[in-house]
Protein backbone atom coordinates (compact mmCIF):
# COMPACT_ATOMS: atom_id res chain seq x y z
CA UNK A 1 0.00 0.00 0.00
CA UNK A 2 1.63 3.46 -0.78
CA UNK A 3 1.95 5.94 2.25
CA UNK A 4 -0.61 8.71 1.92
CA UNK A 5 2.57 11.34 1.62
CA UNK A 6 2.88 10.05 -2.08
CA UNK A 7 -0.26 11.37 -3.18
CA UNK A 8 -0.23 14.11 -1.20
CA UNK A 9 3.18 15.38 -2.68
CA UNK A 10 1.93 14.45 -6.70
CA UNK A 11 -1.03 16.51 -6.57
CA UNK A 12 0.77 19.33 -5.06
CA UNK A 13 2.81 22.20 -7.52
CA UNK A 14 6.48 21.60 -6.55
CA UNK A 15 6.72 25.09 -6.26
CA UNK A 16 4.18 24.94 -3.23
CA UNK A 17 6.16 22.15 -1.96
CA UNK A 18 9.67 24.17 -2.21
CA UNK A 19 8.11 27.26 -0.45
CA UNK A 20 6.82 25.00 1.80
CA UNK A 21 9.34 23.37 2.79
CA UNK A 22 11.51 26.74 3.19
CA UNK A 23 8.89 28.09 5.48
CA UNK A 24 8.95 24.70 7.97
CA UNK A 25 13.08 24.90 7.97
CA UNK A 26 12.82 28.98 8.81
CA UNK A 27 9.85 28.80 11.47
CA UNK A 28 12.17 25.84 13.01
CA UNK A 29 14.95 27.53 12.89
CA UNK A 30 13.39 30.64 13.87
CA UNK A 31 11.20 28.89 16.99
CA UNK A 32 14.66 27.18 18.42
CA UNK A 33 17.04 29.88 18.78
CA UNK A 34 15.46 31.70 21.38
CA UNK A 35 15.53 28.77 23.57
CA UNK A 36 19.27 28.15 22.43
CA UNK A 37 20.42 31.49 23.28
CA UNK A 38 18.52 31.28 27.23
CA UNK A 39 20.07 27.81 27.71
CA UNK A 40 23.73 29.42 26.76
CA UNK A 41 23.55 31.60 28.83
CA UNK A 42 22.00 30.35 31.70
CA UNK A 43 24.85 27.29 31.34
CA UNK A 44 27.88 29.85 30.24
CA UNK A 45 28.30 27.89 27.19
CA UNK A 46 29.92 30.63 24.82
CA UNK A 47 32.68 29.13 23.39
CA UNK A 48 36.09 29.65 22.79
CA UNK A 49 36.91 31.05 19.07
CA UNK A 50 40.52 30.09 18.74
CA UNK A 51 41.39 33.73 18.39
CA UNK A 52 38.99 34.55 15.85
CA UNK A 53 36.22 36.23 18.13
CA UNK A 54 35.98 40.01 17.04
CA UNK A 55 33.20 40.64 19.52
CA UNK A 56 33.55 42.46 22.90
CA UNK A 57 31.36 40.58 24.41
CA UNK A 58 30.37 37.04 25.45
CA UNK A 59 27.99 35.97 22.93
CA UNK A 60 26.03 32.57 22.31
CA UNK A 61 27.97 30.04 19.70
CA UNK A 62 25.64 27.57 19.24
CA UNK A 63 23.65 28.65 15.90
CA UNK A 64 24.15 25.77 14.43
CA UNK A 65 21.91 23.96 16.53
CA UNK A 66 18.81 25.71 15.22
CA UNK A 67 20.62 25.46 11.51
CA UNK A 68 20.65 21.99 11.83
CA UNK A 69 17.53 21.62 13.22
CA UNK A 70 15.18 23.23 10.63
CA UNK A 71 17.48 21.90 8.09
CA UNK A 72 16.89 18.24 8.82
CA UNK A 73 13.88 18.62 9.74
CA UNK A 74 12.43 20.56 6.27
CA UNK A 75 14.81 17.91 4.38
CA UNK A 76 13.95 14.59 5.60
CA UNK A 77 10.05 15.20 5.71
CA UNK A 78 9.84 16.80 1.79
CA UNK A 79 12.57 14.90 0.38
CA UNK A 80 10.93 11.60 1.25
CA UNK A 81 8.71 11.38 -2.21
CA UNK A 82 11.41 12.00 -4.09
CA UNK A 83 13.32 9.55 -3.07
CA UNK A 84 17.12 10.50 -2.72
CA UNK A 85 19.78 8.08 -3.52
CA UNK A 86 21.96 7.55 -0.42
CA UNK A 87 20.05 10.05 1.70
CA UNK A 88 20.88 7.90 4.85
CA UNK A 89 24.56 8.51 3.87
CA UNK A 90 23.87 12.08 3.49
CA UNK A 91 22.37 12.22 6.60
CA UNK A 92 24.81 10.44 8.25
CA UNK A 93 27.67 12.68 7.18
CA UNK A 94 25.56 16.02 8.04
CA UNK A 95 25.58 14.24 11.80
CA UNK A 96 29.24 13.59 11.77
CA UNK A 97 30.29 17.42 10.82
CA UNK A 98 27.44 18.59 13.23
CA UNK A 99 28.14 16.74 16.42
CA UNK A 100 32.30 17.38 15.90
CA UNK A 101 31.33 21.18 14.94
CA UNK A 102 29.18 21.46 18.27
CA UNK A 103 32.21 19.52 20.64
CA UNK A 104 34.39 21.81 19.05
CA UNK A 105 32.22 24.93 19.90
CA UNK A 106 31.64 23.77 23.50
CA UNK A 107 35.01 21.87 24.10
CA UNK A 108 37.45 23.23 21.95
CA UNK A 109 39.05 20.32 20.31
CA UNK A 110 42.10 20.03 18.60
CA UNK A 111 41.87 21.04 14.91
CA UNK A 112 42.89 17.50 13.73
CA UNK A 113 39.95 15.70 15.28
CA UNK A 114 37.95 18.53 13.38
CA UNK A 115 39.67 17.55 10.21
CA UNK A 116 39.53 13.74 11.04
CA UNK A 117 35.44 14.61 10.91
CA UNK A 118 35.63 16.20 7.77
CA UNK A 119 37.70 13.20 6.14
CA UNK A 120 35.04 10.64 7.73
CA UNK A 121 32.14 12.97 6.51
CA UNK A 122 32.98 13.12 2.80
CA UNK A 123 34.05 9.74 2.67
CA UNK A 124 30.76 8.45 3.68
CA UNK A 125 29.38 10.37 1.16
CA UNK A 126 32.33 10.10 -1.07
CA UNK A 127 32.08 6.23 -1.38
CA UNK A 128 28.76 5.03 -0.03
CA UNK A 129 26.34 7.90 -1.66
CA UNK A 130 28.69 8.31 -4.79
CA UNK A 131 28.83 12.14 -4.47
CA UNK A 132 31.98 12.27 -6.33
CA UNK A 133 33.81 14.61 -9.09
CA UNK A 134 34.17 12.42 -12.47
CA UNK A 135 35.95 14.79 -14.52
CA UNK A 136 37.34 18.03 -14.76
CA UNK A 137 35.47 18.80 -17.55
CA UNK A 138 37.86 20.28 -19.77
CA UNK A 139 39.25 22.77 -17.12
CA UNK A 140 43.18 22.86 -17.87
CA UNK A 141 42.30 20.35 -20.86
CA UNK A 142 41.50 17.23 -18.55
CA UNK A 143 38.28 15.33 -19.20
CA UNK A 144 37.48 12.13 -17.18
CA UNK A 145 39.41 10.87 -14.36
CA UNK A 146 39.68 7.50 -13.20
CA UNK A 147 38.28 6.25 -10.33
CA UNK A 148 41.36 6.55 -7.29
CA UNK A 149 41.73 10.21 -8.73
CA UNK A 150 38.25 10.99 -8.69
CA UNK A 151 37.71 9.75 -5.01
CA UNK A 152 40.79 11.85 -3.95
CA UNK A 153 39.84 14.80 -5.56
CA UNK A 154 36.29 15.18 -4.31
CA UNK A 155 37.57 14.41 -0.94
CA UNK A 156 39.75 17.81 -1.42
CA UNK A 157 36.97 19.75 -2.67
CA UNK A 158 34.88 18.82 0.12
CA UNK A 159 37.57 19.58 2.41
CA UNK A 160 38.14 23.08 1.03
CA UNK A 161 34.57 24.06 0.61
CA UNK A 162 33.71 23.01 4.59
CA UNK A 163 36.96 24.90 5.87
CA UNK A 164 36.23 28.13 3.62
CA UNK A 165 32.91 28.25 5.08
CA UNK A 166 34.11 27.52 8.49
CA UNK A 167 37.04 30.48 8.26
CA UNK A 168 34.99 33.22 6.78
CA UNK A 169 32.84 32.56 9.79
CA UNK A 170 34.75 35.28 11.80
CA UNK A 171 32.73 38.21 10.96
CA UNK A 172 28.73 38.67 11.63
CA UNK A 173 26.19 37.53 8.24
CA UNK A 174 29.79 36.73 5.95
CA UNK A 175 28.80 32.72 6.24
CA UNK A 176 25.32 32.36 6.40
CA UNK A 177 24.75 35.41 3.83
CA UNK A 178 27.36 33.68 1.81
CA UNK A 179 25.51 30.31 2.40
CA UNK A 180 22.16 31.97 1.51
CA UNK A 181 23.13 33.43 -2.06
CA UNK A 182 24.92 30.18 -2.60
CA UNK A 183 22.32 27.84 -2.16
CA UNK A 184 19.52 30.03 -3.93
CA UNK A 185 22.13 29.59 -6.97
CA UNK A 186 22.44 25.86 -6.85
CA UNK A 187 18.88 25.80 -6.22
CA UNK A 188 17.97 27.37 -9.25
CA UNK A 189 20.21 24.99 -11.90
CA UNK A 190 18.21 22.65 -9.63
CA UNK A 191 14.84 24.07 -10.36
CA UNK A 192 15.97 23.77 -14.38
CA UNK A 193 17.39 20.29 -14.18
CA UNK A 194 14.01 19.23 -12.59
CA UNK A 195 16.31 17.82 -9.54
CA UNK A 196 13.43 17.97 -7.04
CA UNK A 197 15.27 16.21 -3.82
CA UNK A 198 18.15 18.67 -4.36
CA UNK A 199 15.63 21.71 -4.46
CA UNK A 200 14.32 20.67 -1.22
CA UNK A 201 17.99 20.73 0.28
CA UNK A 202 18.51 24.22 -1.08
CA UNK A 203 14.89 25.52 0.35
CA UNK A 204 16.05 23.70 3.70
CA UNK A 205 19.00 25.75 3.66
CA UNK A 206 18.39 28.98 2.76
CA UNK A 207 15.15 28.48 5.34
CA UNK A 208 17.36 28.31 7.97
CA UNK A 209 20.27 30.17 7.79
CA UNK A 210 17.65 33.05 6.98
CA UNK A 211 16.19 32.35 10.47
CA UNK A 212 19.16 32.47 11.91
CA UNK A 213 20.76 35.22 9.63
CA UNK A 214 18.26 37.73 11.27
CA UNK A 215 19.11 36.82 15.24
CA UNK A 216 22.98 37.44 14.18
CA UNK A 217 22.57 40.49 12.52
CA UNK A 218 19.29 42.28 13.62
CA UNK A 219 18.46 40.83 17.29
CA UNK A 220 20.47 42.90 20.16
CA UNK A 221 18.86 40.50 22.88
CA UNK A 222 18.98 36.92 21.04
CA UNK A 223 22.13 37.88 19.04
CA UNK A 224 24.11 34.34 18.55
CA UNK A 225 27.10 32.88 16.34
CA UNK A 226 26.99 30.23 14.03
CA UNK A 227 29.82 28.23 15.37
CA UNK A 228 31.54 25.32 14.11
CA UNK A 229 28.36 22.92 14.51
CA UNK A 230 26.68 25.60 11.80
CA UNK A 231 29.77 26.71 9.55
CA UNK A 232 30.53 22.75 8.96
CA UNK A 233 27.14 21.52 8.33
CA UNK A 234 26.68 24.72 5.93
CA UNK A 235 30.12 23.84 4.33
CA UNK A 236 29.54 20.37 3.54
CA UNK A 237 26.19 20.76 1.84
CA UNK A 238 27.62 23.10 -0.42
CA UNK A 239 30.01 20.85 -1.29
CA UNK A 240 27.42 18.40 -2.36
CA UNK A 241 25.49 20.80 -4.07
CA UNK A 242 28.66 21.95 -5.93
CA UNK A 243 29.47 18.36 -7.13
CA UNK A 244 26.26 17.63 -8.04
CA UNK A 245 25.55 20.65 -10.49
CA UNK A 246 29.08 19.51 -11.96
CA UNK A 247 28.02 16.06 -12.52
CA UNK A 248 25.14 17.24 -14.76
CA UNK A 249 27.39 18.02 -17.98
CA UNK A 250 26.90 14.19 -17.91
CA UNK A 251 23.21 14.59 -18.30
CA UNK A 252 21.80 13.06 -21.33
CA UNK A 253 19.67 15.99 -21.67
CA UNK A 254 20.77 18.72 -19.27
CA UNK A 255 18.13 21.67 -19.01
CA UNK A 256 21.19 24.06 -17.82
CA UNK A 257 23.06 24.46 -21.02
CA UNK A 258 27.33 25.40 -20.19
CA UNK A 259 29.63 24.85 -21.33
CA UNK A 260 31.87 25.87 -18.45
CA UNK A 261 30.50 24.23 -15.20
CA UNK A 262 33.40 24.46 -12.99
CA UNK A 263 33.86 28.32 -13.86
CA UNK A 264 29.93 28.88 -12.74
CA UNK A 265 30.09 26.61 -9.70
CA UNK A 266 33.18 28.59 -8.67
CA UNK A 267 31.89 31.82 -9.43
CA UNK A 268 28.75 30.57 -7.05
CA UNK A 269 31.38 29.94 -4.11
CA UNK A 270 33.93 32.49 -4.87
CA UNK A 271 34.02 34.40 -1.64
CA UNK A 272 34.61 31.49 0.98
CA UNK A 273 37.05 29.69 -1.78
CA UNK A 274 38.90 32.20 -3.29
CA UNK A 275 39.77 33.49 0.32
CA UNK A 276 41.13 29.79 1.65
CA UNK A 277 43.06 29.46 -1.37
CA UNK A 278 44.03 32.79 -1.60
CA UNK A 279 45.05 32.87 2.22
CA UNK A 280 46.77 29.46 2.22
CA UNK A 281 48.74 30.27 -0.95
CA UNK A 282 50.26 33.48 1.39
CA UNK A 283 50.85 31.52 4.47
CA UNK A 284 53.04 29.24 2.18
CA UNK A 285 55.18 31.53 0.22
CA UNK A 286 55.28 33.92 4.01
CA UNK A 287 56.93 30.59 5.03
CA UNK A 288 54.38 29.80 7.49
CA UNK A 289 51.47 26.67 8.51
CA UNK A 290 48.87 26.70 5.99
CA UNK A 291 47.03 25.84 9.59
CA UNK A 292 47.93 28.51 11.53
CA UNK A 293 45.54 30.83 11.76
CA UNK A 294 46.05 35.02 11.02
CA UNK A 295 44.45 38.02 10.26
CA UNK A 296 45.09 37.76 6.69
CA UNK A 297 41.44 36.97 5.40
CA UNK A 298 39.78 39.67 3.00
CA UNK A 299 36.96 40.17 5.99
CA UNK A 300 39.57 41.13 8.56
CA UNK A 301 41.29 43.17 6.12
CA UNK A 302 37.75 45.29 6.32
CA UNK A 303 37.35 45.46 9.62
CA UNK A 304 41.04 47.02 9.96
CA UNK A 305 39.64 49.65 7.50
CA UNK A 306 37.29 50.92 10.18
CA UNK A 307 34.07 49.00 8.79
CA UNK A 308 31.71 47.28 10.66
CA UNK A 309 30.71 43.39 10.71
CA UNK A 310 27.62 44.51 8.87
CA UNK A 311 29.48 46.84 5.76
CA UNK A 312 32.33 44.55 5.89
CA UNK A 313 29.77 41.50 5.10
CA UNK A 314 27.44 43.46 3.01
CA UNK A 315 30.60 44.50 0.54
CA UNK A 316 31.68 40.45 0.31
CA UNK A 317 28.15 39.10 -0.11
CA UNK A 318 27.14 42.23 -2.88
CA UNK A 319 30.53 41.17 -4.57
CA UNK A 320 29.88 37.80 -4.29
CA UNK A 321 25.84 37.88 -6.30
CA UNK A 322 27.66 40.22 -8.76
CA UNK A 323 30.09 37.28 -9.64
CA UNK A 324 27.31 34.51 -9.58
CA UNK A 325 25.54 37.28 -12.53
CA UNK A 326 28.68 37.84 -14.22
CA UNK A 327 29.33 33.46 -14.57
CA UNK A 328 25.29 33.04 -15.64
CA UNK A 329 25.83 35.86 -17.63
CA UNK A 330 29.15 34.09 -19.33
CA UNK A 331 27.85 30.29 -18.73
CA UNK A 332 29.12 29.79 -22.70
CA UNK A 333 32.58 30.94 -22.25
CA UNK A 334 35.11 28.64 -22.68
CA UNK A 335 36.00 26.90 -19.24
CA UNK A 336 39.93 28.02 -18.85
CA UNK A 337 38.84 31.61 -20.16
CA UNK A 338 36.04 32.07 -17.75
CA UNK A 339 38.08 30.70 -14.95
CA UNK A 340 41.09 32.85 -15.43
CA UNK A 341 38.71 36.02 -15.74
CA UNK A 342 37.26 35.11 -12.30
CA UNK A 343 41.06 34.41 -10.62
CA UNK A 344 42.10 38.22 -12.26
CA UNK A 345 39.22 39.70 -10.78
CA UNK A 346 39.39 38.05 -7.82
CA UNK A 347 42.76 38.71 -7.04
CA UNK A 348 42.53 42.66 -8.06
CA UNK A 349 39.13 43.05 -5.93
CA UNK A 350 41.19 41.20 -2.78
CA UNK A 351 44.51 43.42 -3.45
CA UNK A 352 42.43 46.23 -2.80
CA UNK A 353 41.69 46.64 1.09
CA UNK A 354 45.71 45.35 1.49
CA UNK A 355 46.60 48.57 -0.63
CA UNK A 356 44.40 51.01 1.32
CA UNK A 357 45.81 49.97 4.72
CA UNK A 358 49.20 49.86 3.18
CA UNK A 359 48.80 53.24 2.36
CA UNK A 360 46.86 54.60 5.39
CA UNK A 361 50.46 53.09 7.83
CA UNK A 362 52.69 55.12 5.10
CA UNK A 363 50.41 58.31 6.08
CA UNK A 364 50.69 57.25 9.68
Amino acid sequence: MEPVSKYIFESIPIEIIIITCFFTAFIISFATIPFIVRISRLKGIYGNRSGRNTHSKNIPTLGGVAIFAGFIVAFAVFTGPFKLNGIIYLIAGIMVVFFIGLTDDILNIKPIWKLLGEIIAALILILLSDIRITSFYGFLGVGEIGYLLSVLFTLLVFIVVINSFNLIDGIDGLASGTGIISAISFGLIFYLEKQYSFIVMTASLAGSLIAFFYFNIFSKSRKILMGDSGSLILGLLEAVMAIKVLEFEHSSTPAFQSVSTPAIVFGILIIPVFDILRVTFLRIIHGRSPFRADSRHIHYRLLALGLTHIQSSGILIGINILFIILVFMLKNWEVNMLMGLLFVIAVLLSSVPYLLLRRIKKRQ
